[in-house]
């Protein structure tokens, strides 16, 4: 089997997607996209990527509108669609699996790749998280603001030359991209932020900045922080306090921006509230963690959507 990844198909083309699609197009892979919404606008004028590292626009060699539409095999399925219910990944999937053909993942929250792993055991599959700040601002137009480093691990576990190609196929990109040794743990980490900022900033209709200079918002944020970490350590992961504070420095340091969640609600758009809330409140109630902040969040952004509908 050749090593080289050399096609991808990209499975949401948001602002996620669409941004590590078309960094992938641009060192030089053949990178297509499946696309709705937006296939005539992207078919005919491809994807402009507005970012702070230099714009460029991204021709897709292929945009499909299904995944049996698509031409040939892929060496590499790249996901980035929200985690909602409605979105059915394994039946979307499977006219694409075949020998050769690896998935990587790229979503937030935790337990998002154990329905894959089931349905398709003998595919490798890589899971990543994204350390970004991007939006999709129109049909084919994406606005890239901060970041773009990726994490990625086999999951669970395994799969360490197909990990090796991925990593390869990312190196020419000039993106920062890290091997991580346990993802389950990397989500974890992440999730203490998501749980906290992409809530909060819902229910408060604010940026970061705006969060984090009111006090009590501050005191909100470390409570729900402790909750995620009093969960991923009921599981054997060992997170340390210092997390908290590291998390809240860091944000600190970035420009204000609106978290992707907020950016959803305002665009109408659905949230993932199962795969940042629902998924950890469920592994705590096993493991008898009690999460008063995180069923109140979860209670609350449900009534705000409802309020929308």
């Amino acid at each position: 089997m050749n090593p080289t990844i050399k096609t991808v198909l990209v499975i949401g083309s948001g602002g996620v997607g669409s941004f590590y699609g078309g960094r992938l197009s641009k060192a030089g892979l053949e990178v297509s996209f499946l696309c709705r919404s937006d296939f005539h606008q992207v078919k005919s004028k491809g994807i402009t990527i507005k970012s702070y590292q230099g714009d460029f626009l991204v021709t897709p060699a292929q945009v499909v509108a299904r995944t049996e539409d698509y031409q040939g095999k892929p060496d590499l399925v790249l996901i980035a669609t929200k985690v909602l219910a409605e979105t059915n990944l394994v039946e979307l999937l499977r006219p694409l699996i075949a020998p050769g053909v690896k998935l990587l993942l790229i979503q937030n929250g935790i337990e998002v790749e154990r329905e894959l792993a089931n349905a398709y055991p003998n595919t490798p599959l890589l899971s990543a998280i994204a350390f970004i700040g991007v939006n999709k601002t129109g049909p084919g137009q994406i606005h890239h603001q901060l970041h773009g480093r990726l994490e990625i691990g086999a999951y669970p576990h395994g799969w360490d030359l197909e990990l090796d190609q991925v990593m390869a196929a990312f190196e020419p990109t000039g993106l920062s991209v890290k091997h991580s040794t346990n993802i389950e743990k990397s989500r974890w980490k992440k999730l203490i932020w998501n749980a906290a900022f992409n809530p909060v900033s819902v229910l408060g209709l604010a940026n970061t900045q705006q969060i984090l200079t009111s006090p009590q918002s501050r005191l909100l944020l470390k409570g729900i922080m402790s909750e995620i970490l009093a969960i991923a350590n009921s599981r054997g992961l060992g997170l340390s306090e210092e997390l908290i504070e590291q998390n809240i420095r860091v944000t600190e340091e970035f420009p204000p921006y609106k978290t992707s969640m907020l950016l959803d609600f305002e665009a109408h758009r659905p949230l993932e509230i199962e795969s940042i809330l629902g998924n950890p409140i469920r592994l705590a109630k096993e493991s008898g963690v009690l999460v008063p902040h995180l069923e109140t969040l979860q209670a609350l952004l449900k009534l705000r959507v409802k309020a929308l509908e």
